[in-house]
Protein backbone atom coordinates (compact mmCIF):
# COMPACT_ATOMS: atom_id res chain seq x y z
CA UNK A 1 0.00 0.00 0.00
CA UNK A 2 1.36 3.41 -0.89
CA UNK A 3 2.17 5.90 1.84
CA UNK A 4 -0.39 8.37 0.45
CA UNK A 5 -3.17 5.77 0.53
CA UNK A 6 -2.20 4.83 4.09
CA UNK A 7 -2.30 8.49 5.17
CA UNK A 8 -5.71 9.08 3.57
CA UNK A 9 -7.14 5.86 5.00
CA UNK A 10 -6.07 6.80 8.54
CA UNK A 11 -7.43 10.34 8.06
CA UNK A 12 -10.80 8.99 6.91
CA UNK A 13 -10.86 6.86 10.08
CA UNK A 14 -10.53 10.01 12.20
CA UNK A 15 -6.88 9.72 13.26
CA UNK A 16 -4.94 12.82 14.28
CA UNK A 17 -2.18 14.25 12.11
CA UNK A 18 0.49 13.38 14.68
CA UNK A 19 -0.62 9.76 14.97
CA UNK A 20 -0.86 9.46 11.16
CA UNK A 21 2.67 10.87 10.82
CA UNK A 22 4.02 8.40 13.38
CA UNK A 23 2.24 5.38 11.87
CA UNK A 24 3.01 6.27 8.23
CA UNK A 25 6.64 7.14 9.01
CA UNK A 26 6.23 10.61 7.49
CA UNK A 27 6.66 14.13 8.80
CA UNK A 28 3.66 16.10 9.99
CA UNK A 29 4.22 18.61 7.19
CA UNK A 30 4.10 15.83 4.60
CA UNK A 31 0.86 14.54 6.08
CA UNK A 32 -0.57 18.07 6.11
CA UNK A 33 0.47 18.57 2.47
CA UNK A 34 -1.29 15.40 1.32
CA UNK A 35 -4.38 16.16 3.38
CA UNK A 36 -4.57 19.73 2.05
CA UNK A 37 -4.33 18.42 -1.53
CA UNK A 38 -7.01 15.84 -0.75
CA UNK A 39 -9.35 18.46 0.74
CA UNK A 40 -8.76 20.88 -2.15
CA UNK A 41 -9.46 18.19 -4.74
CA UNK A 42 -13.11 17.87 -3.73
CA UNK A 43 -13.05 14.09 -4.20
CA UNK A 44 -14.29 11.63 -1.61
CA UNK A 45 -11.98 9.09 0.00
CA UNK A 46 -13.68 6.28 -1.93
CA UNK A 47 -13.00 8.00 -5.27
CA UNK A 48 -9.35 8.59 -4.43
CA UNK A 49 -8.97 5.08 -2.98
CA UNK A 50 -10.18 3.61 -6.29
CA UNK A 51 -7.06 5.00 -8.06
CA UNK A 52 -4.10 2.67 -8.51
CA UNK A 53 -0.78 3.56 -6.88
CA UNK A 54 0.68 5.21 -10.01
CA UNK A 55 -2.41 7.40 -10.51
CA UNK A 56 -2.37 8.28 -6.81
CA UNK A 57 1.30 9.34 -6.98
CA UNK A 58 0.60 11.45 -10.08
CA UNK A 59 -2.48 13.01 -8.47
CA UNK A 60 -0.64 14.07 -5.31
CA UNK A 61 2.92 14.46 -6.50
CA UNK A 62 4.21 14.98 -9.98
CA UNK A 63 1.23 16.96 -11.25
CA UNK A 64 2.10 19.67 -8.71
CA UNK A 65 5.75 19.96 -9.83
CA UNK A 66 6.78 22.92 -11.92
CA UNK A 67 8.78 22.33 -15.12
CA UNK A 68 12.41 23.47 -14.92
CA UNK A 69 13.02 27.09 -15.88
CA UNK A 70 15.20 28.06 -18.82
CA UNK A 71 17.79 29.28 -16.30
CA UNK A 72 17.86 25.83 -14.68
CA UNK A 73 18.02 24.05 -18.03
CA UNK A 74 20.99 26.13 -19.17
CA UNK A 75 22.84 25.31 -15.96
CA UNK A 76 22.06 21.59 -16.22
CA UNK A 77 23.39 21.55 -19.78
CA UNK A 78 26.74 22.81 -18.43
CA UNK A 79 27.18 19.98 -15.91
CA UNK A 80 28.63 17.34 -18.29
CA UNK A 81 31.33 19.87 -19.18
CA UNK A 82 31.86 20.59 -15.47
CA UNK A 83 32.29 16.85 -14.76
CA UNK A 84 34.90 16.55 -17.49
CA UNK A 85 36.81 19.69 -16.52
CA UNK A 86 36.94 18.91 -12.78
CA UNK A 87 39.10 15.88 -13.57
CA UNK A 88 41.83 18.18 -14.84
CA UNK A 89 44.57 19.44 -12.53
CA UNK A 90 44.17 23.02 -11.35
CA UNK A 91 40.47 23.29 -12.16
CA UNK A 92 37.95 23.82 -9.39
CA UNK A 93 34.25 24.57 -9.12
CA UNK A 94 34.73 28.28 -8.64
CA UNK A 95 36.64 28.60 -11.91
CA UNK A 96 33.96 26.61 -13.73
CA UNK A 97 31.17 28.64 -12.11
CA UNK A 98 32.87 31.88 -13.24
CA UNK A 99 32.99 30.47 -16.77
CA UNK A 100 29.28 29.55 -16.53
CA UNK A 101 28.38 32.95 -15.10
CA UNK A 102 30.20 34.80 -17.91
CA UNK A 103 28.18 32.84 -20.45
CA UNK A 104 24.88 33.21 -18.52
CA UNK A 105 24.96 36.52 -16.56
CA UNK A 106 21.43 35.94 -15.27
CA UNK A 107 22.43 32.44 -14.08
CA UNK A 108 22.69 31.05 -10.58
CA UNK A 109 25.17 32.32 -8.02
CA UNK A 110 28.02 30.12 -6.83
CA UNK A 111 26.28 28.51 -3.84
CA UNK A 112 23.25 27.43 -5.86
CA UNK A 113 25.48 26.27 -8.69
CA UNK A 114 27.34 23.98 -6.25
CA UNK A 115 24.09 22.85 -4.61
CA UNK A 116 22.56 21.72 -7.89
CA UNK A 117 25.83 20.22 -9.09
CA UNK A 118 26.02 18.04 -5.97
Amino acid sequence: MSKIRKILRMYSNGRSIMSIAAQADASRNTVKKYLASFKDSGFTFEEVDALNDKELEDFFGKSREMPPTSRMQSMLRCFPHVDKELKRTGVNRHILWAEYYREFPDGYQYSQFCFYYN
